[in-house]
């Protein structure tokens, strides 16, 4: 069923474009070339727009300005004076009278009559041109493509303000942080932060400083400087007053030795984003970055989020809400502030919300503050258009929950007094929801003038659409149709559209059923009022525009209407060329092909002899059916003409190769780039088609040997390709040729070290089989400090539980694994300490006494809770077990660093476990693994 809401939207922007449409319309079709008259570019200026921009409004509103049916039917229902419309008939029928130069030499035989059909008669041929380029403006439904439709309310067609301007600029190249940022005297040094102090005068030296994780700068030969909390501008002080006890020039007068301090490198800002944005999550920034530059790398707030209220909160405070308004209206910047690491910033939910349309600069939706009023949603509008109607505006608002005295009806409609509002004297506070209409002066001018005429107009499917004077004879819909001469025999009946005034000005659609209307039912036969329009359907204004395609060998390929009676022989005259004996002799006409789609969808190819049907056999009368395609052929596909041969494998440029003449091996390995390394050298195997009818025996095999025992040479191409030398086996059409790589090749594989290792870092794995041992010998071994029970092997980001200090003595036995390519290896620091947790009296970090067992940890927690369930041990190689408890318990002895967990009990009313406790449980044992890698998450960053 027809959405006559949309329709009624639809004919009110129409409405309010009125002046810009009735220009362009008679503007565009004033000349044959589509030149613009002067008074268009006049309007054009005043307005701002560029031809392409006003041309593009006015088809995104609906006007087809390639139809001289439609703009007269749209001109009529916009109520255009009966002499505007001739006018606008009359420079139609000038523009059509000059041909385009497709109409020039369109020329269509009729096999029934044997006649031509030329310009002016009624089969007219689409310009498949501008076919494609329509549907290339429009999407599957036949709208217009819109990038940004997922920002625009469905209901009012009205954009959400400010969300384009971060979908625009996705990223905006702050990828990755830089570590060349310029930082003001505001910035705070910190860890991680490079310090370039330069010395000159009397003493003359330069240092780079790295500031250390406890925020202390070495200056070799004077000592440490703690430099972490220093601002940036109180950074060169601090220098001077530590320096001048070694260099007493700097505080001399006159001074003699100077000192310059800047920061080098900037340390990288990862802050958290959180709240209604299109990506939230973690995000490293260069420090001194902004939190437009966070926004615009995550891609803005979603329409959903608050742009008026994004919070930055910094250690559990809230240092700054920022308004994003202050920027996108008048390019300021938030308070100076720069982002920290740890840094949270939280977009909520967006608050009070204000639509706003009509004669206003920048229609569209607003974020409102409580503070805010009716003026400055004005003032985000881009304030009112010259052609503003202020004696009046309207709102539509949402009626509160607690005011509705009928359920059902939730808005109701507020006509208010612009001037007044605008200059103080009455006051209108704007609500959440608040859909504010601003009216133009043509728009109230041209609804009223329609009223004060006694005429009513009638368009479309009848044999004499115009105006009409009401009066006697003119009284009711079917009295308009009998002055009209009656419907067309195409003619929808089911339904007709009747537009008519409101008293406030606004336009309605009333539909008909003209079958009843006829039959005189005044349900449906309704006495007409001044300015009404009525609108009679034709049946093929529903029906999908039918057409047949032609392609290939021909002048004029593409896309043409299907009209009836249409039959192959036409498609082909229409494609052209195919007439003319010259150029068919580049045609292959022993055969062409017709595709069809079947009614289930599957496509049938019908072959046929294109010599006999130009020559007027059955075939050539064959009727056409709708989305048929015609496909001929050049008169090369006779003769194969491209020879080819392929290669793939270890080749550089795998792909297909002209075959030239006494084309070799090496010939083709060579435009293929050369081999790449590991590539086998001694041969390479081509298969070539079997040409001698066995079909049992489809392609032969071959192995070319490349040269035995000769050396490969190099050759001087781009990039110093590498390739094979000379093989006179020479090639033929269709060959291909396979490089293997050589199975003896093996590249470089390596594995990690990390942590309390001598010499920690990557390492080339040396043999087949070589141990975990080997590589943390080559590493130096262990450092004092190690704890190698607890060290971790990763193998595929997993991890493999093995004791690693059994690993490195000589009775490894099976702890002393093989490595693989890609394991990594890390050695933490000893942590002296066991974690005890769950169901115990006292949770927390015990220290670790050796030997001790289970037991002795969980008297020291202060003993189990009476609703203790099982106990977990993690020991430091990760590996987890379950304790039996009971007449036979387990009580094994902890490993530093182990874990410790004691679950709790919990019945179900009907005595089973619950799913929270075996939940919990998982989740606890699976934690006491991370306990034992923070030691080496912390010994790494050490």
């Amino acid at each position: 069923m027809p959405d006559y809401g949309a329709v009624e939207r639809t004919v009110r922007r129409i409405l309010r474009i009125t002046p810009l449409v009735l220009i362009l319309v008679i503007g565009w079709t004033s000349t044959a070339q589509a030149q613009v008259s002067p008074q268009v570019q006049d309007e054009l200026r005043r307005r701002g727009m560029t031809e392409d921009e006003a041309l593009q409004e006015v088809e995104r509103y609906g006007v087809d300005t390639s139809s001289p049916q439609a703009l007269e039917r749209t001109a009529r229902e916009l109520g255009f004076s009966e002499d505007a419309i001739a006018e606008l008939l009359r420079m139609l029928e000038e523009r059509d009278s000059q041909p385009s130069p497709f109409q020039r030499n369109l020329y269509i035989l009729q096999p029934e009559t044997d006649s031509l059909l030329v310009e002016g008669d009624s089969l007219l041929i689409a310009d498949s041109l501008a076919a494609e380029r329509k549907r290339d403006k429009i999407d599957e439904r036949g709208r217009e493509r819109n990038p940004y439709s997922d920002l625009m309310d469905e209901t009012t067609g009205l954009e959400y303000f400010g969300y384009r301007t971060f979908r625009d600029v996705v990223g905006a190249g702050l990828d990755q942080p830089s570590d060349m940022q310029p930082a003001d005297d505001a910035y705070v040094v910190g860890a991680g932060d490079d310090v370039r102090l330069a010395v000159y005068g009397a003493a003359e030296f330069n240092y780079d400083l790295a500031v250390d994780r406890g925020g202390r700068v070495n200056v070799p030969g004077v000592g440490l400087l703690t430099v972490a909390g220093t601002t940036l501008g109180d950074l060169q002080n601090r220098f001077e007053r530590f320096l001048s006890s070694r260099y007493a020039g700097i505080i001399s007068r006159p001074q003699t030795v100077f000192v310059d301090v800047s920061i080098t490198r900037l340390r990288p800002v990862r802050v958290f984003v959180t709240g209604e944005v299109e990506r939230p999550g973690a995000y490293t920034l260069g420090a001194g970055g902004g939190i437009f530059n966070l926004l615009y790398q995550v891609g803005g707030p979603t329409i959903r989020g608050s742009l008026r209220s994004i919070q930055v909160s910094r250690g559990g405070r809230i240092i700054a809400s920022v308004d994003a308004y202050d920027y996108l209206l008048e390019g300021r910047e938030p308070e100076s502030f720069s982002l920290q690491s740890g840094d949270r910033i939280l977009v909520p939910v967006r608050g009070k919300t204000a639509y706003i349309d009509g004669a206003v600069s920048r229609p569209g939706i607003y974020e409102m503050r409580d503070d805010e009023r009716f003026e400055d949603l004005i003032r985000f509008a881009g304030w009112l258009l010259p052609e503003a109607y202020v004696a009046r505006f309207q709102v539509e608002r949402i009626i509160p929950f607690t005011e509705r005295r009928d359920p059902t009806i939730a808005r109701q409609v507020l006509d208010l007094d612009l001037r007044a509002v605008l200059t103080g004297l009455s006051e209108y506070r704007l609500a959440d929801g608040d859909r504010v209409e601003v009216f133009a002066i043509d728009d109230v001018d041209e609804a009223a003038r329609r009223g004060r005429f006694n005429a009513v107009t009638v368009d479309g499917a009848v044999f004499q659409p115009g105006r009409y004077e009401l009066g006697e004879s003119l009284r009711t819909v079917s009295d308009l149709l009998n002055l009209a001469d009656g419907l067309t025999d195409d003619a929808y009946r089911q339904r007709a559209n009747l537009v008519r005034n409101r008293p406030n000005l606004r336009r309605e659609i009333v539909a008909l059923d003209l079958a009843r209307v006829l039959a005189d039912d005044p349900t449906q036969n309704l006495p007409l009022s001044a300015g009404d329009s009525l609108y009679v359907y034709s049946e093929r204004e529903f029906e999908r525009e039918r057409v047949v395609s032609i392609e290939g060998q021909v002048l004029n390929p593409g896309e043409y209407t299907l009209f009836d009676g249409m039959t192959l022989y036409d498609l082909l005259f229409v494609g052209g060329g195919l007439l003319d004996p010259e150029f068919r002799s580049d045609v292959f006409l022993p055969r062409a092909d017709l595709y069809r789609r079947k009614d289930d969808g599957t496509p049938e190819l019908i072959a046929f002899d294109l010599e006999q049907v130009l020559a007027g056999d059955d075939r050539s009368g064959m009727l056409l059916e709708p989305f048929d395609q015609v496909r001929i052929y050049p008169a090369e596909v006779e003769v194969i003409r491209e020879q080819f041969v392929e290669i793939s494998g270890a080749v550089k440029e795998p792909g297909r190769y002209p075959l030239g003449e006494n084309m070799t091996v090496q010939d083709v390995i060579l435009q293929a780039g050369g081999v790449v390394e590991g590539a086998y050298t001694e041969s390479v195997e081509v298969t070539r088609m079997d040409v001698s009818g066995d079909v049992e025996q489809r392609a032969q095999t071959t192995t070319v040997p490349l040269a035995p025992g000769a050396p490969v040479v190099e050759a001087r191409l781009p990039g110093g390709v590498r390739v094979l030398t000379e093989h006179t086996f020479e090639l033929a059409h269709r060959d291909r040729i396979y490089v293997r790589l050589d199975p003896k090749f093996r590249p470089q594989q390596i594995v990690t070290v990390r942590g309390e290792v001598r010499f920690p870092g990557t390492y080339t794995l040396l043999r087949e089989n070589e141990r975990l041992s080997d590589i943390i010998g080559r590493a130096g071994g262990l450092t004092p400090r190690a704890y190698a029970r607890g060290g971790q092997l990763l193998r595929g980001e997993r991890q493999l539980i093995v004791e690693i200090d059994r690993a490195l003595t000589a009775n490894s036995g099976s702890s002393d694994v093989p490595m693989l390519p890609g394991d990594e290896v890390t050695i933490p620091i000893r942590p002296n300490t066991v974690e005890v947790r769950g169901a115990v009296a006292n949770e927390g970090l015990i220290q670790y006494d050796a030997g001790r067992r289970v037991s002795y940890y969980l008297d020291r927690a202060g003993g189990i809770a009476d609703n203790a369930e099982d106990v977990f041990v993690t020991q430091a190689s990760g590996a987890v077990f379950k304790l039996r408890r009971g007449l036979f318990s387990q009580n094994p002895v902890v490993d530093d660093g182990g874990v410790i967990y004691v679950s709790q009990k919990e019945e179900r009313p009907d005595g089973g476990p619950v799913v929270s406790t075996l939940l919990r449980d998982t989740l606890a044992i699976a934690a006491s693994a991370v306990t034992v890698i923070v030691p080496i998450i912390l010994a790494f960053r050490n």
